[in-house]
């Protein structure tokens, strides 16, 4: 088959409003081979005044200049802040867990603490009042960006924590070191955030975590090798899956291995006298011990000495108990099935189910929920309850359209967050939308307080009045209780210096410096703070470091731009992209190609001059860019065909 060579194309797109004194390439930032391009414009202009201490750039301008320093600004850094986990006390205190690179503040501007990492990503431990001021907040070493955590709380309102790990940690009790060198790590902490107790899970792999009133701690999930608990060997092998027991001194209770696990354990829950609920996900045959065994989705119940007890096939991603020992299971599924009571048929992609058991492992009930477009998940943490001791059960759930739990249909859209609480025998008590934005969401449940976080995008008032976004973590913290009255809420004000990343800069003939670059959440520059998780941004810095202006362009894009900027402050930037841009001018759709570029053109002041697209379905990519008086040129390799806006390139 002949194969269509690949030929290189130079093109010139838009006018610019104004001519420069000299037609300059700016800094090129793409590919890692791209050269610097030669200058666009012309050579017999007169060079700037040296005292102006402006560098000189392709042919603009003597060979050398004297130069002294001018400014120096930190702008921001690649802060980055993920909660993972949070719980409730009694006394109305909140708690979070998660992980940061960078520094990071928690807590009003009043009482502000501040936690710096060590390293790259370190975990963080914050506990808040339910005005939202800080407590105290804990540091640990340790971590990455895809770490997991767990947080669960006793009635004495001791917290506990679980997290991943390499070679060692300090939680605050001592080292602590994986023999294997990979593990989690187990501490708890009182309510002054006093450390208590720490110990190494080794081999653990995946994880779930639980605890009870009186203190006992729950730890279920696999391992990667012979799992030790404090010293203690449980003989298991690579791959098995496994439940324990420490008591509230963090001694071990029981140790129960599981056999081969090619599963997820995907919840966890313990009742007041130390019986331990747990739900997975696996393909072959789990063999649990007395008789009991379990395929595909299930959930299985152990007594207070680790005995199985019963195992029935269930989907499950949360569990709960009450105070009588009825177990409440949610999850979300597609298809059919069957809980022992007849099949149940999803009517969407994926519906909501809600199931009670008794303690004795008896179906009480099920229901069913579907949205008017399908697709509704429940979001779940691995170490959170969803049942109160009086019985009511909460589930938070995404939502893909309008839906109804059983009172009026809440008029949700997609990946809208909603709360929905129900009583013992399953009866729908209230419901209500708490956000339009899936991030970061987490439900706890404890005693009968109800408490939930969500992304806040906009000032919401659940009935304690306006809660408006606060510092850079834009997240809502409300608690309700069984009823749905409403308890507290706040906005929890953990923040960051800035997050973003440089990409490029470029300069004008006065010396105005303009800084094109990507976000990672929010970045203050000056009076501006620029939002757009992955979008990119540009800056102007003035010739004493201050931020003139700065504007982002609406998209996610993982690759790096190609930059230029003329001697009249003009800016050019280019980038691949996938599915939509708005640079300024109003959305662009890609072109329906294999491979697609924007152009967008911005005068000095910032103002979106022009602004295309175009695309090739079999290959384009770009290797230089540079502007000059008359407008950008552009220059790389294609095969195909290539419509660079009314004038087609073909090979």
């Amino acid at each position: 088959m002949h194969r269509r060579s690949v030929h290189t194309f130079v093109a010139t797109l838009g006018l610019l409003v104004a001519a420069a004194p000299c037609g300059c390439s700016g800094r090129t930032v793409g590919n890692s081979d791209a050269q610097r391009p030669s200058d666009a414009g012309p050579v017999d202009q007169p060079s700037p005044d040296p005292d102006q201490n402006i560098l000189p750039r392709g042919d603009c301008g003597p060979a050398s200049v004297t130069t002294q320093h001018r400014w120096a600004s930190r702008l921001g850094r690649e802060d980055r802040l993920k909660p993972l986990s949070l719980v409730r006390l009694d006394d109305g205190t909140v708690c979070q867990a998660g992980v940061f690179s960078g520094d990071a503040h928690f807590g009003h501007d009043q009482q502000l603490l501040r936690l710096e990492a060590v390293g790259d990503w370190n975990y963080y431990l914050v506990c808040q009042r339910s005005d939202g001021s800080a407590l105290w907040a804990k540091r640990i070493q340790g971590g990455s960006e895809w770490s997991h955590a767990g947080l669960v709380a006793d009635g004495a309102g001791n917290i506990t924590l679980i997290a991943d790990f390499l070679q060692s940690v300090d939680a605050g009790g001592g080292p602590l070191t994986a023999p294997s060198g990979k593990g989690a790590f187990l501490t708890s902490f009182d309510k002054t955030g006093t450390n208590r107790w720490s110990l190494v899970l080794d081999t653990a792999h995946t994880f779930s975590l639980a605890a009870n009133s009186r203190g006992d701690v729950f730890v279920a999930g696999s391992t990667r090798g012979n799992m030790k608990i404090a010293g203690v060997s449980l003989n298991t092998d690579y791959g098995h899956a496994f439940v324990a027991s420490l008591d509230k001194t963090g001694a071990l209770r029981f140790g129960r291995p599981l056999g081969f696990f090619d599963g997820h354990i995907r919840a966890l829950t313990a009742s007041a006298t130390g019986e331990v609920t747990f739900a997975g996900q696996v393909k072959m045959t789990l063999q649990l011990g007395n008789g009991l065994s379990a395929k595909g989705a299930f959930v299985a119940h152990l007594n207070a000495l680790g005995a199985p007890q019963w195992s029935n096939p269930a989907p499950a991603r949360a569990l709960g108990v009450d105070c009588a020992g009825n177990i409440s299971v949610a999850s979300d599924f597609s298809g059919t099935i069957d809980l022992g009571s007849g099949p149940l048929k999803a009517q969407g992609s994926s519906d909501l189910l809600l199931a009670s058991y008794t303690a004795a492992g008896a179906l009480r009930w099920a229901k069913t929920f579907s949205s008017s477009e399908g697709g509704d998940q429940l979001v779940s943490s691995s170490s959170t309850s969803i049942t109160g001791c009086k019985g009511a059960t909460s589930i938070l759930v995404t939502v893909g359209g309008p839906i109804s739990f059983g009172g009026a249909t809440l008029p949700g859209k997609k990946d809208a967050v909603a709360i929905a609480t129900f009583d013992p025998a399953g009866k729908h008590l209230w419901s209500t939308l708490l956000a339009s934005d899936r991030r970061d969401a987490a439900l706890h449940v404890g005693g009968d307080t109800i408490t939930a976080r969500v992304w806040l995008d906009a000032s919401k008032d659940l009935g304690g009045g306006p809660v408006s976004p606060a510092g850079y973590r834009h997240d809502l913290i409300a608690s309700f209780d069984s009823a749905g009255k409403h308890l507290a809420s706040f906005a929890s004000s953990a923040w960051q210096t800035g997050s973003g990343e440089g990409w490029g800069l470029g300069s004008d003939a006065q010396g105005q410096t303009t800084w094109v670059g990507r976000l990672r959440t929010e970045i203050e520059l000056g009076d501006h703070v620029l939002t757009g998780w992955g979008s990119p941004f540009l800056a102007s810095i003035a010739n004493d470091g201050s931020i003139g202006w700065a504007r982002t362009l609406r998209g996610y894009f993982s690759a790096p731009p190609f930059f230029a900027q003329s001697a009249d402050g003009t800016s050019v930037l280019a980038q691949r992209f996938a599915h939509r841009v708005d640079a300024g001018g109003g959305e662009l759709k890609a072109p329906k190609k294999a491979h697609n570029f924007y152009i967008a053109s911005y005068d000095a002041q910032g103002n979106h001059l022009w602004s295309k697209v175009f695309g090739s379905d079999e290959l384009l990519n770009i290797s230089h860019l540079a502007v000059g008086p008359r407008g950008a040129v552009i220059a790389g390799t294609i095969r195909g065909e290539v419509d660079f806006g009314g004038v087609a390139l073909r090979t």
